[in-house]
């Protein structure tokens, strides 16, 4: 390897290694890292949530869990007089 090789190598490694540790490049690709997790958490959710609903309704499960929730949340007790 000749030196001219060598320093065009060096030439290239110095400007990969200033787009790494540049902080607003770091700091851009950490935000668009969360945004794209944040997007694929949400799509995931929306799947599983799709997928849990056609399943209850495939089996009529969703009577069941209506009834369930209905039972669990207490009724008020509200006495109303009348003043007349």
């Amino acid at each position: 390897m000749n030196e001219t090789n060598i320093e065009l190598q060096l030439i290239q490694i110095n400007k990969k290694l200033d787009k790494i540790t540049n902080p607003f490049k770091v700091a851009g690709l950490q935000f668009v890292s969360g945004l794209f997790h944040a997007l694929g958490n949400l799509f995931g959710m929306i799947i599983i949530t799709l997928a849990l609903i056609y399943i209850f309704s495939y089996f009529k499960l969703d009577k069941l869990l209506i009834d369930y929730i209905q039972s669990a949340i207490p009724k008020p007790q509200i006495n109303i007089q009348s003043p007349f």
